[in-house]
C-alpha cells in the first residue's frame, strides 16, 4: 500500500476562474501516509512506500497509478538516520527532523508520470511531475517530517489560487484524497510547504 503526493487547488482553477463545484474532502496519493487526527490523540504521520504525492488546483485531478511504476524515475535517495536529514531535487524536499526515525533506513522519493483521474473540481498543479512517491511503504515517523513540493507558478498570478493551493495524498484503505495541513506557500520558490 503506497501513497502519493501533490499540490491541488480547490474551487479556483489557475486561470483564475471559480469552480462551481462544492469543495469536499479528496485525498491525494503519496508516499507518506498521514494517520487521521482524532480529538482524544495525538497527529502521527507515516510515509507508507510507494505513496505519492499531488498538487491540485480547481478542475480535473489526476492520482499517479502504481501500475505506472515502470514510467517513475528516482528522483533522490538516501540513507536517513535518527538524527534527520534532508531528500532535496529541484523544488521538492522532504525535511526529516532528527527523533522522526529510530534507525537508519533508506527514503527515496520518484519522479510519476503515469496518472488516474481523480474527482472533478480538482486540478492537478505539481510542478517538475504528475504526483510524488515516497519510499519505503509502512514507513512511520515519530514526529511529524515537512514536506516541500513544486507547483504551477502561474498561479502566483491569483491570490485565490493560492489561497486554495494545498498538497494531498491519496489514502488507499479509504480510496478517496487527504489534505496534508499547509504551513505556507513561498512564491519566490513557487513550493507549498506542508506538514
Amino acid at each position: 500500500e503506497t501513497l502519493l503526493f501533490a499540490p491541488f487547488l480547490w474551487g479556483e482553477g489557475a486561470d483564475g476562474e471559480a469552480s462551481t463545484r462544492q469543495v469536499h474532502g479528496a485525498p491525494v496519493s503519496g508516499q507518506v501516509e498521514r494517520e487521521r487526527e482524532s480529538e482524544d490523540s495525538a497527529s502521527e504521520r507515516e510515509i507508507a512506500p510507494g505513496d505519492n504525492l499531488v498538487e491540485e488546483s480547481g478542475g480535473k485531478v489526476e492520482a499517479a497509478r502504481e501500475e505506472d511504476e515502470e514510467e517513475d524515475s528516482l528522483l533522490v535517495s538516501a540513507l536517513v538516520d535518527e538524527n534527520g536529514g534532508v531528500l532535496e531535487e529541484g523544488g521538492l524536499r522532504l525535511h526529516i527532523p532528527p527523533g522522526a526515525l529510530l534507525e537508519p533506513i533508506e527514503i527515496s522519493i520518484y519522479g510519476l508520470t503515469g496518472t488516474h483521474e481523480i474527482p472533478e473540481g480538482r486540478q492537478n498543479v505539481t510542478g517538475g511531475a504528475r504526483a510524488y512517491r515516497f519510499l519505503p511503504a509502512g514507513l512511520k515517523f515519530a514526529i511529524p517530517v515537512e514536506i516541500f513540493l513544486p507547483y504551477d507558478e502561474r498561479l502566483n498570478e491569483s491570490e485565490a489560487a493560492l489561497e486554495a493551493l494545498h498538497t494531498y495524498f491519496y489514502d488507499s484503505k479509504e480510496r478517496r484524497w487527504e489534505s496534508l495541513e499547509r504551513i505556507g506557500i513561498d512564491e519566490e520558490r513557487g513550493v507549498v510547504h506542508s506538514l
